[in-house]
This record gives structure tokens, C-alpha cells and sequence, in this order.
């Protein structure tokens, strides 16, 4: 029998809690601290030479004016040296930013002889490696480790633990990274809308591929992961230029790439910040003209698909997609 909640599937029992942020955290907590054999095996992908003699698992641990960590595990090796990581679980493809961290490596209860910062989320640990407080974090003697979702779930081989308790447990928990893994924008019928410049882009060394050549030539388009662009890669690519909206694309593939010299022929080889490399599908033009006044030209906004082709001017659809969220 399958069991419904407000219309949605509970396939574990992880499910009851949800797909948020903290629910992902307290399901994560649990699973570390009844599990021991896959406490063990993910504390040594942190450093494999942690012999550990105990440990224990907190989540939400609050120090005043330094945070609230989702998760802590503290514990001793067997040749008494204390080791304490903090991790931080973030949905999608994000990463925690420099401000939140730096509360972490100054907290009073800190101060253990091995300390570890861990990230959490669906980003690669290539992308998550080029993070800004990085260096910072290794001159305080911490190291900082990111973790894909779908790393943890490619190291639970079920068939490997002894216990029945823990197989089963280990199988819900995986079924749900699974969801984890997969999770959508739950507006992914929201197209990003961006502007699209007549001038030569960037990264070309020939002076003939223009920003809006990228997307109509090519169908491809490019931006960098974070710094307020998306962390996560879109679903669908409003495009506008001249005064109104010229079509909407969507998202076949996508990649990150940090060096942009196979992407289109004449563009520089050299290293970039990681950057969304979106492969186009068709493209969608509106049967009617579609304004953007009212919209600053470098704004970067998000709109339903719907809406952008049935009201008459961009700023309608971004307000209105707005006002639907808010009532979700």
C-alpha cells in the first residue's frame, strides 16, 4: 500500500520529515548515529587517518552570536586525540558562503586537535573546491572537505553491512538521497530571463562571435556558478534583447566547465571561476510581442513559462510568477 501526505508519495520514512534543508540534515544525523559501521566508513572519507575509538552525533547546535551548526560530530581516537567536524547540508547545487563559515572556525567549542569544516549539497566537488575560503580555512590548520549528495549515495553498498537493522535503515536512507539527488525546482516550469548583448563576447579571440551569436549560432549559453548567478542549473532560458523578449530555450544538458576553449571555436584557453555551460534545446518565441520596459536591461529575473507568453510585457510575467509563488 502506498501512503499520500497532502497529495504527495512518502516512499521512506525519511519522506515523512521532507526534502528541506533541515529535514535533510536530522535525516542524515540519524542515520550517523545509529548507524556506526556507516559512521565509520563516512568519517573516513573525511581523513581515513582518524582511528576512531567514539564519537557522537549533535544537529542543530547553537552558539550565541556564532551560528547554528546543522550538524556536529565530536568525538576520540584511540590514541586520545579529539577530533570535532562540523558539516553543513545545503539543497541543491549550493555551498555555504564565506561569512557563514568563518562563525564556524571561531566558535569557543572549536578547539579540538583535528578540526573539519564539511559541505554538503548536490554541487561537484570540483565546483565546491574553487569556493573563496578555502585557503583561509587550511592557514587555521582546518580542512575543509565537500561531499556531493550523490558521492554518499554511490558508497552505501547495502550487501556490505552485517546487521539487519542497519540494512534496512541504510535502504530507506538511500532511496531518499535518491529523491535528494534528483530534486527539481519545485517552480521548474520558471524560465531564467536574462539579456542578451549584440556585443563580442568575452571570451572570443576572433572579434566575430557575439553574445547573441552564443545562443542563436550555437545554441549554447554560459554563466558562472554563484556570485548572483544561479548555484544550481536552470530548467528553461528566457532570452531578450531589442527592447523584447526574442525566445525562450530549454535546458537539454548542461556542464561546468572552468576553461572555455573547446566550447565554441576562436574562444581563449584559459582558466575561469566554474561556469554553467547549458546546451539549448528549441526555441520557444511568443506569438506576440512580448516588451521588456520596466525591466532594468542587467536585471536577471525568473518567470513563468505560461505567463511569458500570454501577458504583454515581461515585468507582468516576473510580478505575477511572484505573487503565485507567494500563494503556493
Amino acid at each position: 500500500m502506498n501512503l499520500k501526505i497532502y497529495g504527495k508519495e512518502i516512499k521512506t520514512v525519511f519522506d515523512l520529515l521532507g526534502q528541506k534543508e533541515n529535514d535533510i540534515t536530522f535525516s542524515f544525523s540519524w542515520i550517523l548515529s545509529k548507524c556506526p559501521e556507516f559512521a565509520f566508513k563516512f568519517i573516513s572519507t573525511i581523513d581515513n587517518k582518524l582511528d576512531i575509538f567514539e564519537y557522537y552525533v549533535e544537529a542543530q547546535v547553537v552558539e550565541t552570536q556564532q551560528g547554528v551548526t546543522d550538524m556536529e560530530i565530536k568525538g576520540n581516537t584511540k590514541t586520545g586525540e579529539l577530533f570535532h567536524i562540523i558539516i553543513e547540508a545545503k539543497r541543491n547545487y549550493s555551498i555555504p558562503d564565506a561569512s557563514q563559515i568563518e562563525k564556524y572556525v571561531t566558535r569557543k567549542s572549536f578547539l579540538a586537535d583535528k578540526r573539519y569544516i564539511v559541505t554538503m549539497s548536490n554541487m561537484s566537488k570540483f565546483v565546491a573546491s574553487k569556493a573563496d575560503y578555502i585557503n583561509s580555512l587550511k592557514e587555521n590548520n582546518i580542512q575543509i572537505i565537500h561531499i556531493a549528495y550523490k558521492e554518499i549515495y554511490d558508497s552505501i553498498d547495502v550487501l556490505n553491512y552485517k546487521k539487519y537493522s542497519d540494512k534496512n535503515l541504510l535502504t530507506e536512507f538511500k532511496n531518499y538521497l535518491r529523491e535528494i539527488i534528483n530534486m527539481k525546482d519545485e517552480f521548474s516550469n520558471r524560465a531564467y530571463c536574462v539579456v542578451l548583448s549584440k556585443d563580442i563576447a568575452s571570451w572570443d579571440t576572433t572579434g566575430k562571435t557575439t553574445y547573441i551569436d552564443v545562443v542563436e549560432k550555437y545554441n549554447l549559453y554560459y554563466h558562472p556558478v554563484g556570485n548572483h548567478y544561479p548555484t544550481e542549473p536552470v530548467n528553461y532560458i528566457c532570452f531578450r534583447y531589442y527592447g523584447k523578449v526574442m525566445g525562450i530555450y530549454h535546458v537539454d544538458e548542461y556542464t561546468i566547465i572552468d576553461n572555455p576553449k573547446n566550447v565554441i571555436e576562436g574562444f581563449v584557453d584559459k582558466t575561469v571561476k566554474p561556469h554553467f555551460l547549458y546546451k539549448l534545446g528549441k526555441k520557444i518565441t511568443p506569438s506576440h510581442t512580448v516588451s521588456t520596459k520596466g525591466v532594468h536591461p542587467q536585471a536577471r529575473r525568473y518567470a513563468c513559462i505560461d505567463l511569458i507568453l500570454t501577458e504583454e510585457t515581461l515585468k507582468d510575467a516576473c510580478d505575477k510568477t511572484k505573487l503565485r509563488e507567494k500563494s503556493q
